[in-house]
């Protein structure tokens, strides 16, 4: 297996993870057993997860863990983007020439996983290797998936963390 599919594969790995611990979440936040939450989170999107489980948080959670919450979910918004990137990227080799100060010219080839944006004035800024910040929303190298999967891994650990310890809100009286 090449190293690229590799850390991939490990950035999946970690994702799936992370989608088992939402939907552990999502269990404890609508208050019943595994095999209701999971018939009713079982066709929802990531978007539509999270933004259940904030509507759940809202009413299920004491008001002192609803910010931590959010932040949690910030986090998450964030991952899910980065996600949706990798998952519908593909993988390219790019080739960079330097100009050396003998005139001669290097090249410097990289296997990357890229995203097409979808703005003509994106893809123009993608296309140069000196706008880091355009290129970063877009282009990931196997490094910096690696980082990706460690960083849902750490947020999966939080919210693990977090269903310890959070405190539900008292029961609403019904209508």
């Amino acid at each position: 297996m090449e190293p690229y599919h590799a850390c991939l594969g490990r950035f999946l790995d970690e994702w799936g993870k992370l989608e088992i611990q939402l939907r552990l979440l999502f269990k404890s936040l609508l208050g019943t057993d595994h095999s209701r939450a999971m018939a009713l989170s079982a066709g929802l999107s990531g978007k539509a997860l999270t933004d259940a489980l904030v509507s759940l948080a809202d009413v299920a959670l004491a008001q002192a863990d609803l910010d931590t919450f959010i932040v949690l979910t910030e986090r998450l918004k964030s991952l899910t983007q980065r996600r949706n990137y990798l998952i519908h990227g593909y993988w390219m080799a790019e080739i960079i020439a330097f100009n050396q100060r003998n005139g001669d010219v290097t090249f410097k080839l990289k296997v990357v996983r890229e995203y097409p944006p979808t703005s003509s004035r994106a893809r123009e800024a993608l296309a140069n290797p000196k706008n880091q910040r355009e290129r970063a929303k877009y282009v990931f190298q196997r490094k910096r998936i690696d980082q990706i999967a460690a960083n849902v891994a750490a947020l999966r650990d939080d919210l693990a963390a977090f269903m310890k310890t959070a405190r539900m809100a008292p029961a609403q009286r019904e209508l």
